[in-house]
């Protein structure tokens, strides 16, 4: 059992008291399965038996042994919002080197928070690249976390992608503040 218990505190911490406490830290993490961990865990991010001896400490993790949900890639993180009136759609950045082989076995989407400064107008963020990639909207005034639909990025070459950002209406302004790609492992 790899569970780490350096048991209850001690009046003197001798030196080979110390060696024992870092060995069982180096076995509980050089070998760490479900039962490391004494009482369970309650909301693991590890799928059952996928991580045997010392996967870990090889550097044989892959993505699939998680249970994770999402993985979210920032983008853009702002301190005050970017606004604009371009219906045309400005370049906001985030760049991303795209490529499909690097990321096999999801789908991706785009997560932003973005506002219009009227409802008679809709802000739009869009993911580019050598065409149009999947895009996200709203009329709201107040900043909003919107996502898009499933991105349709390409699968058959690497390349750069980016951000932009417009409104329907130029009398109104589009803002955005923060975006993020979502993968979503399958």
């Amino acid at each position: 059992m790899g569970w780490l218990d350096t048991g209850p505190p001690q009046r003197e911490y001798t030196p080979k008291l110390i060696y024992r406490i870092l060995r069982s830290i180096e076995h509980a993490v050089n070998y760490m399965t479900e039962q490391n961990f004494k009482n369970g865990i309650s909301g693991t991010v590890i799928n059952p038996g996928t991580l045997p001896g010392n996967t870990i400490a090889k550097g044989q993790l892959t993505l699939g042994q998680l249970n994770w949900k999402e993985w979210p890639i920032p983008l853009i993180l702002l301190a005050t919002p970017f606004t604009t009136n371009s219906e045309e759609g400005e370049n906001i950045g985030g760049y991303f080197p795209w490529h499909p082989l690097n990321y096999p076995g999801g789908d991706w989407y785009l997560e932003a928070s973005i506002s219009s400064e009227n409802t008679a107008a809709i802000a739009t963020v869009t993911v580019r690249g050598s065409g149009e990639y999947g895009s996200a909207s709203t009329n709201e005034t107040d900043l909003k976390l919107v996502r898009s639909t499933k991105l349709s990025l390409p699968q058959s070459k690497g390349e750069t992608i980016w951000l932009t950002l417009k409104t329907s209406n130029s009398n109104y302004d589009a803002s955005l503040v923060s975006a993020r790609l979502i993968f979503v492992p399958t």
